[in-house]
């Protein structure tokens, strides 16, 4: 990752930032544990996630229209991408799915505080701004928007989510 001056001069930012970035994304991941490892089954969602894993690997990785989750009537309109990774490492690798979807979704989490610190760079001029706004994402945020898979969300566990603006991540107005 290249930390340049938010004016485009090339000059690098003082390691003190990128320390401190370090260390934000070191609490936000034992904020963002306490959640995971505060239950033995992958949060909110977590149960029909299962099922959509499931229903795509007896589909032969062929998408299905419908989740057989709940009686079937459930479009599987959800980014297929998180289930595609999940069922493969399931498949291929013998990894448990319930570990897969307790896990996968905190490590993209995680990864996400470094990302926004690099976006908050590029925004904001000074160093403390930067490590403030990057503080108050893993600290402040309810982790992972409430769902359990933060991979099927666009913007895991950070502030631009299409769902506070009124949309699902289908875009289907919200009632």
């Amino acid at each position: 990752m290249k930390w340049t001056s938010h004016k485009g001069t090339g000059e690098k930012k003082p390691l003190s930032l990128i320390g401190m970035i370090v260390l934000i994304t070191l609490i936000g991941a034992v904020v963002r544990c306490f959640y995971v490892f505060s239950a033995s089954f992958p949060l909110n969602d977590g149960g029909m996630f299962y099922v959509m894993v499931r229903d795509l690997q007896a589909n032969a990785f062929r998408l299905p229209l419908y989740t057989s989750y709940n009686g079937g009537n459930i479009p599987y309109a959800y980014p297929p991408l998180p289930f595609y990774l999940a069922a493969g490492l399931n498949q291929w690798l013998g990894i448990g799915l319930i570990s897969l979807l307790r896990f996968l979704p905190l490590l993209f989490s995680i990864a996400t505080i470094p990302v926004f610190a690099w976006l908050a760079q590029e925004v904001l001029a000074e160093k403390h701004p930067v490590a403030l706004a990057t503080l108050v994402l893993p600290c402040f945020l309810r982790p992972m928007n409430g769902r359990s898979w933060g991979a099927a969300d666009p913007c895991p566990g950070s502030v631009v989510h299409p769902g506070r603006a009124g949309f699902s991540g289908t875009l289907v107005p919200q009632t």
